[in-house]
């Protein structure tokens, strides 16, 4: 039988040197009372002469009740203890003496697999079967010797054929001779047994268990911490002048308890915990999460009195770091930052892109973080006392600090509501009441007038029931119903009516009907905008998770955060093209719209009142607005992780500025970041990100009444009026570059600063002059769908198609040339492509568009005219407002890092555009159609009291992005 005898190590420390396993240093008990108290009985304590040597109480005879098991006699939970005694308890160095002593007994503690730790008498001799370990080096109890009964298996060596002295057994007293010992140990059992016989197969399943029980001891005699580590590192933390709440003190010395007594829910918190430079680390990898779920569940058995439950904290490495602009290019620095900043870039094709003012940049950004990891401690310590108690042991060692984040996370313990959660909570409340509610009373007058209808059917040849008169309604009922609201969402265009009433204020329910312009709806667009839409979620989804998500992720270097400028398959996901489309779209549409209703009017301009117009736009818009940011301030309760409280603020800072909510709904908030009205190192400078491109939408629609009334008036001035302006967008959109000398993103290699490229991206994407040429390109495709071209030959159209086609390749093939890592491309490169590129590609996408709607492309129109389409098309709008909290939700949810593969990535997009449909019917059933229809209702009471009778009134889920006439 392998035994081992129990040694302890001497340490340097004053108040450590005479506390190993000595009862008779207990010279003050009131300490140790306190904490027995609240560990095993739940009582409170009193409060004895410090100078009195020996107590008569039990607990402090025994002092093995603090970390045995078999406590249950005492006790109950910490609950019930009386604090009194132990507030502002102070763990310092006065009272590490009698701390440790308190911990170090002589017990018969039970080992939970093989047997016991057998306590013998002070003068008894300590003896093994095999061989027994000492140390002369080390210092032991010399009252009290213990002898370790080990496992019964023969493990097939001898400690004393190993190590006749048995020192390098690892006692854990000196790390390099530990090692050393371990070493040549292990050497000397691989000579023993190097002649085994290699088997995969044993005669019985006991030989299996004898191989588990080798292992197990193995690891135990080399690897595991031995019965002096928790006394070294007791010994060290009572070291440390700290104030700790009495629970967390209390919970601290259980938790101690039970790693001593190899107890499951012990050493889960060490399981869970997670850990520096793990696998994948070197392809890049910025945290470790650990194990959150079984953090949270953790919970000591009840019978101990005080039940320790897990707690969830995410601790960041801080690597400190000087102001933005404290370095000036051309200093001089540590060639630390060549050799291993720089080069490991270098192998990632990323070099290029690492200077010294871009570290200094995204440390400020990131606050220093620098590594992440998950750290499962006892509950009732509270956060900034876990915080301050690892920077007092961590930063003497280290010199990192390091900061946890903004909550640590329990489950029992619920986060206390913000008000302008408890606000979005009751509106959606209130919103779903007003659904129901409307819901309600539409079935019940379908019913109702069903039953008359069966009434008043003839009885026999003679008999039959008086008509009754149906039931009168006001439509405002209705704006709310699920029934109303849904029809029009599955309707077919080609369908005229929706159960809807354009109606004046009363009437009955079957003769509220309003029509449908099916005139002005070309369904094939529609579907072309769902798809570009999908699209630009995987665009967000991908650049979200590798930008402000890229912590979530491990071996970032080998797949899409770093290889997305080096691989073509990436080329629809590193440019903004799609966008282009969508603003295209939107003039062409919103042209047409205007134009018709014009000509409707016999011409008559002064019919449109372009006050009335805008008012309406703004309405439009806003209100979708409103709604998406009433869901994002309960997006922080939709999710959870690691992660999640830091991720989310990211989107829902910038909605509790101000100045970002008031310039969101004035609809200039694409600007927000030329403006620098929100510090960028907090967070996105937008309630939503989706709001940029609304604002520029918007601006956008206050300018094309006016090129649509010259265009209808007189088609040559409206032509050069519609040139003008196309030039104009030119210039404008490569102005940052010509006046202020801001080079374009595609030339982020030559900016010295990280600041630049943000400033770049502010003014090359999000102005709404990039996108001017664009729009007026559609709204020109708009008004020529509208004349006669009947007489355009065949060969005309060929030459249409195949230079569109041609333009679209060429443009994208020419932005692939800007991404490219080691190199920038010519700066008048990427001005003409701004220019005529852009142009080209917005003649190219009208030209599909006008083919669509003037029959040119019968075969495509019917593929894209699937009737399948249409629910999703109109709910595209909403769709586009919410998606990116899905998004946020996706990447600050994982609860461990995952590898961005593109096979990954493709399962994630299909599953959340599931979900984010999901949730557009929500909205727009509660917000977006309701308004619609209120909005359609006072418009048309308005326009009856104008004597305007042919106003097209459009109650459509989708016209929010065509902006349809008057009803929009």
């Amino acid at each position: 039988m392998l035994t081992q005898q129990k040694v302890f190590c001497q340490t340097n420390s004053t108040t450590t040197n005479k506390i190993i396993g000595n009862n008779n240093n207990y010279t003050n008990s009131s300490d140790v009372t306190t904490i027995v108290s609240l560990i095993s009985t739940g009582r409170s304590t009193t409060t004895s002469d410090s100078n009195s040597n020996n107590s008569s109480d039990d607990r402090l005879i025994r002092p093995k009740l603090l970390i045995d098991e078999d406590i249950d006699d005492y006790g109950s939970s910490i609950d019930g203890v009386n604090t009194n005694n132990l507030n502002n308890y102070t763990n310092s160095a006065n009272n590490a003496d009698k701390l440790i002593s308190f911990v170090n007994y002589d017990t018969d503690d039970t080992d939970d697999s093989t047997g016991s730790l057998q306590a013998s008498n002070s003068t008894s001799n300590n003896t093994s079967a095999n061989t027994t370990s000492t140390s002369s080096t080390d210092t032991t109890d010399t009252t009290t010797n213990n002898t370790f009964v080990g496992d019964d298996e023969d493990l097939g060596y001898d400690d004393e054929e190993i190590d006749g002295s048995g020192s390098g057994g690892g006692q854990g007293c000196d790390s390099g001779n530990n090692n050393e010992g371990v070493l040549s140990k292990m050497i000397a059992i691989h000579e023993l047994n190097k002649n085994l016989t290699f088997s995969k197969r044993v005669p019985h399943i006991n030989d299996t268990f004898a191989r588990i029980r080798h292992v197990r001891q193995l690891y135990r005699d080399y690897f595991a911490p031995k019965k002096g580590f928790d006394t070294e590192l007791l010994a060290f933390v009572s070291s440390i002048d700290i104030v700790l709440s009495p629970e967390c003190f209390a919970s601290f010395f259980s938790l101690i308890s039970g790693l001593r007594n190899n107890k499951l829910w012990a050493n889960k918190f060490m399981d869970t915990m997670g850990r520096i430079m793990e696998t994948g680390t070197a392809d890049g990898k910025h945290s470790s999460f650990g194990e959150y779920d079984e953090c949270l569940a953790i919970e000591s058995p009840e019978d101990r009195g005080l039940v320790v439950k897990g707690q969830y904290c995410l601790v960041k490495v801080v690597l400190p770091y000087p102001e933005v602009g404290s370095y000036t290019p051309g200093d001089g620095y540590d060639p630390l930052f060549d050799d291993q900043g720089i080069a490991p870039f270098k192998y990632f094709n990323g070099a290029n892109s690492t200077t010294i003012v871009k570290m200094i940049e995204n440390l400020n950004l990131y606050r220093g973080s620098t590594y992440r990891l998950g750290l499962c401690t006892p509950h009732y310590c509270k956060r900034n006392e876990i915080e301050e108690f690892i920077n007092k042991v961590m930063y003497p060692i280290t010199r990192l600090p390091l900061e946890l984040g903004r909550h640590c996370i329990r489950n029992d313990k619920q986060e206390d509501y913000t008000l302008m959660q408890l606000l979005s909570i009751m509106t959606l409340v209130v919103l779903t009441i007003l659904t129901i509610t409307s819901t309600g009373i539409e079935i019940y007058n379908i019913v109702y007038e069903r039953s008359l209808s069966d009434d008043s059917q003839t009885l026999g040849s003679d008999t039959k029931f008086v008509e009754e008169d149906p039931l009168v309604i006001s439509p405002y009922y209705y704006t709310f119903s699920l029934v109303t609201n849904t029809r029009e969402l599955l309707a077919y265009p080609s369908s005229s009516s929706s159960s809807y009433s354009s109606s004046s204020g009363n009437g009955s329910h079957r003769n509220k009907t309003i029509n449908t312009p099916n005139n002005n709806r070309f369904v094939s667009l529609d579907t072309i905008r769902l798809f570009v839409i999908m699209h630009i979620y995987v665009f967000h989804l991908y650049n979200t998770m590798a930008t402000i998500g890229i912590v979530t992720l491990k071996r970032a270097y080998a797949t899409y955060p770093y290889r997305v400028l080096e691989l073509d398959r990436y080329t629809t996901l590193r440019n903004t093209l799609f966008f282009d489309i969508l603003f295209i779209m939107s003039g062409f549409m919103l042209s047409n719209s205007l134009l018709s209703k014009l000509e409707r009017n016999g011409g008559n301009t002064r019919v449109f009142n372009y006050f009335k117009y805008i008012l309406t736009r703004y309405l439009r818009f806003a209100v979708p607005l409103l709604g998406s940011i009433i869901f994002l301030f309960v997006l922080p309760l939709m999710g959870s992780g690691p992660i999640w409280d830091e991720g989310v603020q990211w989107v829902t800072r910038g909605c509790e500025n101000w100045q970002v909510v008031l310039f969101g709904f004035l609809f200039i908030g694409n600007y927000n970041d030329q403006l620098g009205i929100m510090d960028r190192q907090q967070a996105v400078p937008y309630c939503n990100p989706s709001t940029w491109f609304v604002s520029a939408l918007f601006q956008l629609h206050i300018l094309v009444p006016m090129i649509v009334i010259v265009y209808h008036r007189n088609s040559r001035r409206g032509l050069y009026l519609a040139c003008g302006v196309l030039a104009v967008g030119m210039v404008v959109s490569v102005l940052p570059a010509l006046v202020y000398n801001i080079l374009p993103q595609m030339q982020y290699i030559q900016m010295d600063s990280t600041e630049q490229i943000y400033r770049s991206f502010s003014w090359y994407h999000l102005s709404t002059t990039q996108y001017l040429v664009g729009f007026v390109t559609g709204v020109t495709g708009g008004y020529l769908i509208r004349r006669d071209w009947s007489g355009l030959r065949i060969e005309y159209e060929v030459v249409g198609w195949l230079s569109s086609l041609s333009a679209i390749c060429i443009v994208y093939m020419w932005s692939n040339t800007f991404w490219k890592v080691q190199r920038s491309a010519p700066l008048y490169s990427v001005l003409l492509w701004f220019t005529v590129g852009k142009f080209s590609f917005a003649l190219a996408v009208t030209w599909i568009l006008f083919c669509l709607c003037t029959g040119r492309a019968k075969t495509l129109d019917y593929l894209l005219s699937w009737p399948n389409f249409q629910p999703l098309s109109r709910l595209t709008f909403s769709f586009f407002m919410i998606h990116f909290m899905i998004i946020i939700r996706r990447v600050f949810t994982v609860k461990e890092t995952i590898t961005m593969t593109d096979g990954l990535m493709m399962e994630y997009s299909i599953i959340d555009i599931i979900y984010t449909f999901i949730l557009s019917f929500i909205f727009y059933s509660l917000i977006e159609a309701p308004f619609t229809n209120l909005m359609a209702i006072w418009l048309k009471k308005t326009t009856n009291d104008n004597n305007n009778s042919d106003e097209d009134l459009v109650i459509s889920a989708d016209n929010g992005w065509v902006a349809a006439s008057y009803g929009g």
